[in-house]
């Protein structure tokens, strides 16, 4: 494969020869061009015009895909894959992303889905050793069809797949963090309702005193909350809280057990409930399929493709989407926090909690 470099100042250089980029999505042809690079973002999105209009066959072929997101961008991403992996023989998936979820990846999606986990700055030879490259950095964030399409059909419509309406990526995790959790799980003395206290930015994030009031309701119910967090994250929302309700939490790791994400992921299914933003554990709570309130306040829940047993909150009306799938703070917050999510009373996510911990089926549609 030929060597692709995109410029900083908006020219591809293929082998040393420029092409001077139109600004938008357009798309670059030339004989030269015989493999794809989708790039995404400001720049544009390249791509052989022939595989455009009809879908590819991967079969044999050598696939990089390349992400910077987080884990939930990444199970987007994933599902495209296992239809990829289903449908075409001897294909080869490698994947790239931030060194910091190189451990994560590899543990929960290799090696079923993927053939190599790598930083997402790799060497040359592995561009030169595949067939097709994609790169979706900003893609879900910046792609105009993004309202017309949740973000796991429109990874697909860019790797020609058909992934029908299930949306569930199944996580298998190493046996020593199930291991883990089943000792921290086994010293809990009521049941669990797992809540994630930040989202990836503030604007996301329900506000830290209306959680406490659903940690001290579900505490009056007879349930303890495990916090789904960093410790740095969690101890500086213990210290908001009262001594009283930070007697009614647990936390995803114990003297003796260092906390990491694949540990809190592999507490998920010791819970009964879990209350989280717009973030990865919805799609984990999807994989084990734990009942979950997602609450959503920059970004539409329909954008999100969630599963059948995923309950999305979100205020009625408002001027969502701040920015196409919530890739921009909200212009009429004034401290931070989302109003969207300030708007909704913490008395009422109790009560519907109440009614999935209770078993009513006070819901005819997940889609509240």
């Amino acid at each position: 494969m030929q060597l692709l470099t995109v410029h900083k100042n908006g020219v591809i250089s293929l082998d040393g020869q420029e092409f001077q980029l139109r600004s938008g999505w357009n798309y670059i042809t030339t004989n030269q061009l015989s493999h794809s690079l989708m790039g995404v973002g400001e720049l544009s999105t390249f791509i052989n015009s022939k595989e455009l209009l009809e879908p590819i066959d991967y079969t044999g072929k050598r696939l990089l895909i390349s992400r910077t997101g987080g884990l939930g961008d990444f199970f987007f991403i994933m599902r495209s894959v296992m239809e990829i992996k289903k449908k075409y023989e001897g294909v080869t998936v490698d994947f790239c992303c931030a060194p910091k979820y190189i451990e994560l990846v590899k543990n929960i999606f290799y090696p079923t889905l993927l053939n190599s986990v790598n930083p997402i700055l790799i060497k040359y030879p592995m561009y030169e050793a595949c067939n097709y490259f994609f790169t979706f950095e900003g893609y879900i964030e910046a792609n105009r069809e993004a309202l017309m399409f949740n973000a796991f059909d429109l990874m697909a419509k860019k790797f020609f797949v058909d992934i029908g309406l299930d949306h569930t990526v199944p996580v298998k995790l190493p046996p020593l963090y199930i291991e883990k959790a089943n000792i921290l799980a086994k010293e809990w003395t009521r049941p669990v309702v797992g809540m994630q206290l930040r989202a990836s930015s503030i604007v996301r994030t329900y506000p830290v005193k209306d959680q406490e009031k659903i940690v001290q309701w579900l505490d009056l119910k007879g349930y303890n909350t495990l916090l789904l967090d960093t410790p740095m994250n969690i101890a500086e929302v213990m210290d908001q809280w009262s001594a009283k309700t930070n007697k009614s939490v647990v936390l995803p790791y114990s003297p003796s057990i260092k906390p990491s994400m694949l540990l809190s992921t592999a507490l998920v299914p010791h819970c009964k409930l879990l209350f989280v933003p717009d973030s990865v554990f919805v799609y984990l709570g999807d994989s084990f399929n734990i009942p979950t309130v997602a609450i959503y306040s920059v970004v539409h829940s329909s954008l999100r493709a969630l599963g059948l047993n995923t309950y999305a909150l979100e205020v009625e009306g408002g001027c969502r989407n701040c920015g196409t799938h919530g890739g921009f703070p909200c212009k009429w917050s004034v401290d931070g926090w989302s109003p969207c999510l300030k708007s909704l009373k913490a008395e009422h996510l109790c009560f519907i909690l109440e009614g999935l911990l209770d078993g009513d089926k006070i819901f005819s549609n997940p889609q509240v």
